[in-house]
C-alpha cells in the first residue's frame, strides 16, 4: 500500500470518529431542547384559549378570514397552539364572506370556520352579488346554501343581498331560534320587494334590526315586530314608518333615515298613540316628511335630527318637544344651524332637562349668544352638563374667532361650574372649528388654488388665536379645578351612507 493511500485511509478513519462524536453531540442538543419549557406553553389551555379570543378583532364587524390574522394565525405558530385553536369552537364563529360571480372571497377558509365552530351561534357578514350578464336566476353557491341551512345557528347576521335573492331564499318561515341581531342591505335602490319575506317571523330572540330596503313595508317583510327593542330603517315612506311604530311598542331606540311623504288626506287619520318605551330617536333628512308632527314620545331621552328639522321645520320640532318633555340629549346631524339667534335660544329653552348638547352653529355669533345666555340666565339650559359646539369656515368672515370674547367664554363657564349655582355643573365644554376639505367643496376650478391658499392662511390665524384664548387665566383655573375644556379644530367628517 502506497504512502498516499495510507494517508487517505487514516483520514477517513478520523472523519468516521468525528462523525460519531458529532452525532452524539447532536443527540445531546436535541434532548436539551426537548427538555426546555417555554413559559407561554405552561399556561393552562383554557387561559391560552381566552387570550386567543381576546386577540380576534371584532371592531367594525366580522372580517374576511386571513391566515395573517387570528384565529388562523395561531394554527401556524406551534403544534400546541394549533391544537388549542383548532379545538376551541368559539374562535371560529365570526367571519365575513363575499360571493361574486365566478369567485368567492374567504373560501375555502369559511368552510374551515364552519367545521370548527361546530354548533355554536354564528356572527356573519354575507354579501352575494348576482351576475349582471344574465337575467336568469342562478342557483346559490353551495357554500352559501350550507350557511343558510345553518339558520338555527345565526346569532348576529348582516345580509347584503339583491331583493330577488332575498325573496327566493327567505320567503317561508325558517328556524332562526338563536338570531338576536339582523341587518339586511339590498343593493338595488329602485327595486322593491315584490314577494313577502317571512323567514324571520318566528325569530323569538330577535331584538335589533337594521333594514335598508327600498320602500320597506312591514307587510312585505315580516318580523316579530312586537319584541324589537332597536330598529334602524333606511329608504322608507311615512305611512310605513307609522305602521312600524304601531307594530313595535317595545322599541327603545329607533332610527329613521330618508323617509318620504306618501300621505294624502287628513293627517289626523294617521295620528299615533304615545309611544311609551322609546328613549332614543334619530330622524334623518325628512325630504318633506313631517314625521315629528305625528309623534308623542313622553319618555324620549335622546333626540338626533337633521339640519332641515332645525332650519326649515322649527315650529314642528318645537311642537314635538312639548309632547316629549324628557329630552336630555340633543344632537344635530352634519350640517349647520341657520336659525336666528333668538330662534336658536327658543329651541334650547324647549328642552329644560337637556344635559348633553352637540350642535353645529352657523357662525361664532351663535356661540356668543349661547355663552351669554349661560352666563346671564339660570333658566337657560339649567341641567346642561356637556356641550359640544362646531363652527364652519365662512368665505366672507373666515373662522371669525374675534366674535368669541375670552371674558364672555370664561364667565359663562365659571357661572355653570360654580357649586353655588342653582344650575347643574357644566363639566365638559368643547368648541371646535371645522377644517373644510377643499376637495369636497363645490367651487369653480380656476378658483380652487386661491381657496386652498385662503383656507391655509385662515387656519394658521385660527390656531394662533386659539392658543391665545387658551391662555386666559380663568380658563386655566377652571381646567386646573377639573373642568374639561377643549378648544381647537377638527377635520370635516361626512357620514357613510352605507351604500351597498
Amino acid at each position: 500500500m502506497s504512502p498516499h493511500t495510507a494517508r487517505l485511509r487514516a483520514r477517513l478513519a478520523e472523519i468516521d470518529e468525528q462523525f460519531i462524536l458529532l452525532q452524539k453531540e447532536r443527540t445531546t442538543i436535541q434532548n436539551a431542547l426537548a427538555a426546555l419549557t417555554y413559559p407561554v406553553l405552561t399556561l393552562p389551555a383554557e387561559i391560552t384559549s381566552e387570550i386567543f379570543a381576546q386577540c380576534i378583532v371584532r371592531e367594525g364587524g366580522p372580517r374576511h378570514p386571513s391566515p395573517a390574522e387570528a384565529p388562523l394565525l395561531f394554527t401556524h405558530v406551534c403544534r400546541t397552539w394549533r391544537d388549542i385553536a383548532v379545538h376551541d369552537s368559539k374562535l371560529w364563529t365570526d367571519f365575513r364572506i363575499r360571493f361574486c360571480p365566478g369567485q368567492c372571497r374567504g373560501h375555502p377558509y369559511v368552510q374551515t370556520y364552519l367545521e370548527r365552530a361546530g354548533t355554536r351561534p354564528l356572527v356573519m357578514d354575507i354579501a352575494y352579488e348576482e351576475s349582471e350578464t344574465t337575467t336568469e336566476s342562478l342557483p346559490l353557491p353551495i357554500l352559501l346554501q350550507d350557511i343558510i341551512r345553518r339558520s338555527s345557528q345565526w346569532r348576529e347576521v348582516t345580509l347584503r343581498l339583491h331583493p330577488s335573492t332575498l325573496e327566493e331564499n327567505f320567503q317561508s318561515e325558517m328556524d332562526f331560534s338563536a338570531l338576536e341581531t339582523l341587518t339586511i342591505l339590498t343593493g338595488d335602490k329602485d327595486r322593491r320587494l315584490s314577494s313577502p319575506v317571512g323567514a324571520f317571523a318566528a325569530a323569538l330572540k330577535l331584538r335589533v334590526v337594521k333594514l335598508q330596503i327600498r320602500y320597506m313595508s312591514p307587510h312585505m317583510f315580516t318580523l316579530p315586530w312586537s319584541q324589537l327593542t332597536q330598529l334602524h330603517v333606511k329608504n322608507s315612506v311615512l305611512k310605513e314608518a307609522f305602521e312600524i311604530l304601531r307594530l313595535a311598542p317595545a322599541l327603545v331606540r329607533c332610527i329613521f333615515m330618508s323617509i318620504l311623504t306618501n300621505i294624502h288626506g287628513s293627517p289626523g287619520l294617521f295620528s299615533l298613540p304615545p309611544h311609551l318605551q322609546l328613549k332614543s330617536l334619530t330622524v334623518g333628512d325628512p325630504g318633506g316628511c313631517p314625521l315629528l308632527d305625528f309623534l308623542t314620545l313622553p319618555n324620549l331621552e335622546k333626540l338626533q335630527v337633521s339640519p332641515i328639522h332645525v332650519n326649515s321645520q322649527l315650529s314642528s320640532l318645537l311642537s314635538f318637544l312639548t309632547r316629549s318633555p324628557e329630552v336630555s340629549q340633543f344632537v344635530q346631524s352634519p350640517g349647520y344651524c341657520a336659525l336666528e339667534p333668538d330662534d336658536m335660544v327658543a329651541l334650547f329653552m324647549a328642552m329644560p332637562k337637556l344635559a348633553e348638547l352637540r350642535f353645529r352653529v352657523q357662525s361664532p355669533t351663535h356661540v356668543d349668544t349661547i355663552l351669554r345666555n349661560l352666563r346671564d340666565s339660570p333658566s337657560f339650559l339649567p341641567c346642561i352638563q356637556t356641550i359640544t359646539l362646531q363652527i364652519p369656515y365662512d368665505r366672507d368672515d373666515g373662522y371669525n374667532l374675534e366674535a368669541i370674547q375670552a371674558n364672555v367664554l370664561s364667565q359663562a363657564l365659571s357661572a355653570r361650574w360654580s357649586s353655588a349655582s342653582d344650575t347643574a355643573t357644566l363639566w365638559d365644554f368643547s368648541l371646535v372649528w371645522v377644517e373644510e376639505d377643499i376637495s369636497l367643496l363645490s367651487v369653480e376650478e380656476e378658483y380652487g388654488d386661491i381657496l386652498e391658499d385662503e383656507l391655509e392662511v385662515a387656519l394658521e390665524e385660527l390656531q394662533i388665536g386659539i392658543e391665545k384664548l387658551l391662555l386666559d387665566e380663568q380658563l386655566l383655573k377652571l381646567k386646573s379645578e377639573g373642568m374639561v375644556i377643549h378648544i381647537g379644530t377638527q377635520k370635516e367628517e361626512y357620514e357613510d351612507d352605507e351604500e351597498y
